[in-house]
């Protein structure tokens, strides 16, 4: 296991430390579904209540040591860009035509095969492009960047606690502020329906994180997650609640 990627603006690295015991323990336990490696990505963004612009608290991306390829990035960039609970199938083909136009990149070689296969071809599935144009698709450096299946999850919470207002003691006061964060999470490496069952795990461990802290109250807005049958399967199974 190697590290792509860290920056940590919590109190301590022990949210890091255990996300990476989780990914190293649960990717020898399941090495028999991940043939090609993994990665596994995790980044939380943070608004306050003063109306300052929204602030990254949290990014680790990890990977296989032989490598894991651009899904997981490409899972993150989706439910950033589309503001969706999490990613999944079936993808909307029209969806992808018009992200293809937005991004200018309907006159590069796959780019414009997959509009083409999409508006001429009578594609009705993803399933059907080739695997090139598959590729390109979930390549967020040199393609669009888009992930059009299961292993990405994004959850809001409101972080409450309190903040004293001056360094001096005999000024200071207790604050209440909240925090409104959002956590995504993603895993590639095996099936897609596997991947969801990673990054539910990874999910799990997070939210237990935030809730053992004493001095901070989390509120989970789980219901959007739930309203997808697959993901309320595996949230049911890890005891996501």
């Amino acid at each position: 296991m190697k590290t792509i990627a860290y920056r940590n603006d919590l109190r301590d690295n022990s949210l890091a430390g255990n996300l990476m015991t989780l990914m190293k323990d649960m990717t020898r336990d399941y090495a028999f579904v991940l043939p090609h490696g993994w990665r596994f990505i995790t980044k939380i963004i943070t608004t306050t209540d003063k109306g300052t612009p929204p602030q990254q608290l949290f990014y680790l991306d990890i990977q296989a040591d032989e490598g894991g390829g651009s899904w997981a990035k490409a899972k993150i960039q989706t439910m950033e860009q589309l503001s969706i609970a999490a990613t999944q199938p079936p993808a909307e083909l029209q969806r992808i035509v018009n992200m293809i136009y937005d991004a200018k990149l309907q006159k590069t070689e796959f780019g414009q095969m997959i509009c083409e296969d999409i508006i001429d071809g009578g594609i009705t599935d993803v399933s059907q492009l080739c695997q090139g144009e598959i590729d390109w698709l979930v390549d967020v450096d040199k393609g669009l960047g888009y992930a059009p299946n299961f292993g990405g999850l994004r959850l809001q919470t409101k972080c409450h606690f309190f903040q004293l207002t001056s360094e001096i003691a005999s000024e200071a006061q207790d604050r209440p502020v909240t925090e409104t964060d959002t956590i995504y999470v993603a895993f590639s490496g095996a099936k897609a329906w596997q991947d969801l069952n990673f990054a539910v795990c990874a999910m799990r461990h997070i939210t237990n994180h935030f809730t053992g802290i004493n001095d901070e109250c989390f509120e989970f807005d789980f219901d959007p997650l739930k309203e997808i049958p697959e993901v309320r399967f595996w949230m049911q199974s890890c005891g996501v609640k």
